[in-house]
Parts: structure tokens; sequence; C-alpha cells
């Protein structure tokens, strides 16, 4: 948009949609402990405690704070996947094989507005899926078949990259005001939440944007797929918010954390023309892919991210959210320039979880651009699912999941509330240790992004993963970390397989992917970028204002059975936006069931998808078809 203000040739950007997305600190962070206590995570006592203690703007909490976090996390929480909680963790030793290196631990994961890698398994696809791909992209054969690592780079390929997230610089604490800016640019928002995440939950997502104030122009209702209810939406002046049920923190484009790859979960796992087969051995058609709608580019970024590498080591320790930004806007320029034929069309961001943040600064980035440019990008919406908005809600909401899903004490829910700070990027030992007996536990053996669904049994995938597991890291949503998850209905390995499939030279080859011989092993997640994530914005709230006063299309997705980034957090970031409502809350179907119940704001649409864990596409792939198509025509989701 910055860039269409001074250039002749203005990219056609028409819209965005980020699902899951990170998008207010403040609000990401209160959403997401409200989202634990909406779905009986965490025990009433944690959740006012959490919410009496912590600050959830603050980058660090109070030792109080954290202590509460803590105890919810390890004695309520239990062995969950906080990106759906239906759903289990994958069981690497079982489902995935070897020459995967990611790791998890749960103790950055009460934070959504920090960056993190999942690995998840849930009713209808395999958990393990990310290590697949790892395997995978690491494969010889397949990065000759994609003529990458050309240059051989020193390291294997992974789907985050950790010196990225480690190094990250900057990262908004809002990005309302980005929001707001594609509004008032007319460009087409559309955030959407998987209803079962609850690491970005729908509620922070929905807090967040309510910051925003739009005007509902549909309000809330479920909307349908097949006579099905995909999820829930709600249409605002500006921003249209989704939910899509039964899906879990990952949907499209961007994933849960800075240093993910968009080949290995959005390309691979969730909306891409192909899913990779267990054991990373090949691929089979995805049935649901959204390519056959739209033509989708998966941006992998910041550099260091999956086979994409920088020319100076050092960019992968000096990266964050001001940086990814600006890099992104000056790949769709180029790329445009490359392409030319795409210049007119209209351009649509989506992602989910980190990408809460990626999606709202990128747009913002845009408009910006396109008012200094003769030559505008068409944006004309975004659309975030289970996305990290506000620091404080996203915790807050969280812990609030906990609770209202029955998964932590009473006691332990009121603690958390009354001892964390949940703007605070460190919490209080108090606060953690509130959070870790929550988690181990409380929690039980259990899929945090998934709640209903097992996790993928490690000893069923093939060798050479050697990725793993931890609690602690799970409780900040905005944080890195990686984790394993497996729901009743999918294969919870597929994030393994996907290690194991980019691992092969014959796919590299294929793919003509790792030309540059990069020195690592690929892996979904970037654990050096992770840890050197520089800059990570509070609340994106702010943003998310600016574009819909920029008249951006916004939707907001949240699926409610992930309790990693909860519904809950996603609301009560979004209600800070204090947007008037269009269209009252309401359920939409798909196939005549219940998707998820959805209101529209002015600018900006709120959905929530039933049963849908944090990675949308993955738990409910009809559901997350249905809602994408809606956000690219606009309409509200069907009411039958």
């Amino acid at each position: 948009m910055r860039y269409n203000k001074r250039s002749k040739n203005p990219i056609n950007l028409k819209g965005i949609m980020v699902g899951n997305a990170v998008t207010d600190n403040h609000y990401d962070n209160l959403g997401t402990v409200t989202y634990w206590w909406s779905h009986a995570m965490i025990s009433d006592r944690t959740y006012h405690q959490l919410v009496n203690t912590c600050d959830f703007s603050r980058q660090t909490e109070s030792d109080e704070c954290e202590t509460l976090y803590s105890y919810a996390m390890e004695k309520e929480f239990g062995n969950i996947d906080q990106y759906n909680i239906y759903a289990p963790p994958c069981n690497k030793s079982s489902e995935v094989g070897g020459g995967v290196s990611g790791s998890s631990g749960r103790r950055s994961m009460h934070l959504p507005h920090l960056p993190h890698s999942v690995l998840r398994k849930i009713a209808g696809y395999d958990p393990c899926t990310e290590r697949y791909a790892e395997i995978y992209y690491n494969r010889p054969d397949v990065q000759k078949a994609l003529h990458a690592n050309v240059t051989k780079i020193p390291y294997k390929w992974t789907a985050c990259s950790e010196i990225l997230n480690r190094n990250w610089n900057d990262s908004d604490s809002s990005v309302l005001p980005i929001y707001r800016e594609m509004i008032a640019g007319g460009i087409r928002v559309w955030v959407f939440s998987g209803d079962v995440d609850s690491v970005v939950p729908v509620t922070a997502t929905r807090y967040s944007l309510a910051r925003l104030s739009l005007s509902t122009k549909v309000p809330w209702y479920p909307w349908y797929v097949k006579k099905q209810v995909g999820g829930w939406t709600e249409v605002y002046e500006g921003l249209t918010f989704v939910t899509v049920r039964g899906a879990g923190h990952e949907v499209p484009l961007f994933k849960p954390r800075p240093g993910c790859s968009s080949v290995a979960y959005g390309a691979s796992e969730e909306i891409g023309p192909f899913r990779i087969s267990k054991g990373g051995s090949g691929l089979y058609l995805n049935k649901f892919a959204w390519n056959s709608i739209a033509n989708l580019l998966f941006l992998e970024a910041p550099a260091g991210v999956g086979f994409s590498y920088a020319n100076r080591s050092s960019d992968l320790f000096n990266t964050g959210d001001i940086r990814t930004a600006k890099d992104s806007l000056q790949f769709l320029i180029k790329w445009l320039q490359r392409f030319p034929r795409y210049n007119r069309r209209e351009i649509y961001i989506t992602g989910e979880s980190y990408a809460g943040h990626y999606v709202p600064q990128f747009a913002r980035e845009i408009m910006r651009y396109n008012k200094r440019s003769k030559n505008p990008i068409n944006l004309k919406g975004i659309m975030v699912g289970n996305a990290v908005t506000d620091n404080h809600y996203d915790n807050l909401g969280t812990v609030t999941y906990w609770w209202s899903h029955a998964m932590i004490s009473d006691r332990s829910y009121h603690q958390l509330v009354n001892t964390c700070d949940f703007t605070r990027q460190t919490e209080s030992d108090e606060c953690e240790t509130l959070y870790s007996y929550a988690m181990e536990k409380e929690f039980g053996n259990i899929d945090q992004y998934n709640i209903y669904a097992p996790p993928c049994n490690k000893s069923s995938v093939g060798g050479g993963f050697s990725g793993s597991s931890g609690r602690r890291s799970m409780r900040v949503p905005h944080l890195p970390h990686s984790v394993l998850r497996k729901i009743s209905g999918y294969d919870p390995c597929t994030e393994r397989y996907a290690e194991i499939y980019y691992n092969r030279p014959d796919v590299q080859k294929a793919l003509h992917a790792n030309v540059t011989k990069i020195p690592y092993k690929w892996t979904a997640c970037s654990e050096v970028l992770n840890r050197n994530w520089n800059d990570s914005d509070s609340s994106v709230l702010p943003i998310y204002r600016e574009m819909i006063a920029g008249g951006i299309r916004v939707w907001v997705f949240s699926g409610d059975v992930d309790s990693v980034v909860p519904v809950t957090a996603t609301r009560y970031s979004l209600a800070r936006l204090s947007l008037s409502t269009k269209v009252p809350w309401y359920p939409w179907y798909v196939k005549k069931q219940v998707g998820g119940w959805t209101e529209v704001y002015e600018g900006l649409t709120f959905v929530t998808v039933r049963g849908a864990g944090h990675e949308v596409p993955l738990f409910k792939p009809r559901a997350a078809f249905e809602l994408f198509k809606y956000f690219l025509t606009g309409k509200p989701l069907p009411k039958a």
C-alpha cells in the first residue's frame, strides 16, 4: 500500500486473509486466557488469578503471573496439543521416519504473540505431517527434482528457521493499526480462526478486532459447507471475521511462529494441491485444495525459512516483525515485475497463528506503499485464523479456554488469573509454576492444538526424525515452540512426513530446491530464526483499525477446539476494537451441519469453526475451503 502511493506501477493488492493470527499482544494474551476458561482448560481460580495478576500488554510478565501460567499448563492442562485442544500430539517414535531434528517445549506457549512451531495430529489428518515434510525436503532426490538447495546450504532443511526465530529484532505489539489502514484503503480483510486452537485462539483475535470498533454489516452466524456448518462468521465494515469449525491453529500461507515454512505447513499440510503421504514416501491429491478457486503464492519468509537463504549469515540473527514485513513487500514488488500479467489482479493475504502479525503488518506495508506509488498493489483484504493478536488478551483468553473446556481445575484457573500478568514476555516464577502444574498435572496426555485428538505415535513414523516435544514452550503462543499433534480422523504425524519428504534428495532435485546446498537439514521451522527474533508487536489491533479505515476486508476466524491460541483469546482481542455489529452472531452451516458461528462487524467479520483445532484447513478442510471461498467473494457465510 505504501509502495503503491509512490509508484507509477502500483501492485494490484485486493485483500488479505489471515487465520489464527497473532494480532495484538494485549488482546491476544487476554483472549487466550479467556479461551482456556471458556473451553474448560483451566480452573476458575486459575482464570481469575491470571486476569487479575498479569499485564497482557507486557513483553515480560511478573514472577507471580509466570507461576500462575506454569501451574495452569503443568498442573491443569495436561500433555495436550494447544493448537488443537481435541487432538493428541504426534508420537514421533511410532509414526515419523528418521532424520527429523525438530524440537518443542511448552514453556513458551502461554504468550500467543511470540513464535512457535507445532506438530499435530487430529482426527482426519496426520499430526506428524510436519515431520514428514522435513524428512521429504531433506531427501537429495526431492531437492534435485525441485531444483532446490542448488547452493548446498550447510544445514538441514527445516520447516522453520531457528536462527531467524532467535534473532527476530522487532515485532509490533499490535497489527490493528495496519488493519485500519487497509480497511481505509479499501483492501479486503478477512480474519479467521480454527475453533479448536488455543495458541492463537479465536477469542484473542476477536478481542483484537473489537479494538477496531468496526460497524457490523452482517451479524454473527454459522456458515455452511455442503450443508454442514463450516464455522461462524461476522462481517464488519472493511473486515470479515470467520471461524472454522473443528479447525486448529494452522491455516494458509504463514505459519505459527517466526521462522516457519509456508511450504511445510500451508502447501504440504493444509491448502496446497498435494499432501505428503505417511512416512514422506510421496504425495497425494488434496481434495479441498484452495488453488482450485484462486492462484496461490506461498511466501517463505523471513530469509532462512525452508530452502530460502540469505547471502549474509548475519541476517539470520537480525530479523523480526519489521524486517519480515518490509522484505515481504519487496518480494511482492519484484515478483509482480517478474510476472506483470498479475499486476492488476486482486490480492488477498491469509495466514494463521503468528501470521496474525505477518499478514496485517505485510498489508500495512502495501497500504503505505500504495500511497506513494503510481502503480499501487491491488490489495483487497486479509484473513487470519487462530491468530496471535494481542499479548494481553491472547494469554487471558488461553487460560479462560483451558478452564471453559475442563482441562484444568477451578483452583488452577483462579490462581493463574490472579497471579499472572498476561502482557509480560516473561512471567513470575509463581505464574510459571501455576502453568506448569496445569499442563503437567491436570491437562493429561492430550493434543493442545485439538483437545479431542490423540498425539502422533513417533514409533510409527519413518526413521530420521529427531524432533521432540515438551510442554514448557506451549503456554506462550507468541513464542516459538514445536508441537506434535494427532486428532481422530487425520494422521497426526503429517508434519513429520513433511520433514522426511523435503529432506529427500530426489524431492529437492524435482523442486529445484536447495540448489545452494544449505549446510543444515530442512525443517518445518527454523530454531535459529526463532531464537533470534528481535521484535514482536504486543498487539496488532492498531493495524486492524488502520486496515478497516483503509477499506481493507478483514476476516478473523478461530477453530473452537484449539487451546493454544483459543477462540476466547481472539474474541477478547477483537472486542477491544469496539466495532459496531452489522450482522448479529449466528451459526453457519456445512452440509446441513453447524460449521460454527459468525458475526459481522463494521469492517471486520469474525468466524468460529466448530470442532476445528489450531490449523483449520488441516482439521476441517471442507469448512476451511468454504470459508476461503466466501472470504474471496466478500459474502457472509451461509445460514443453512
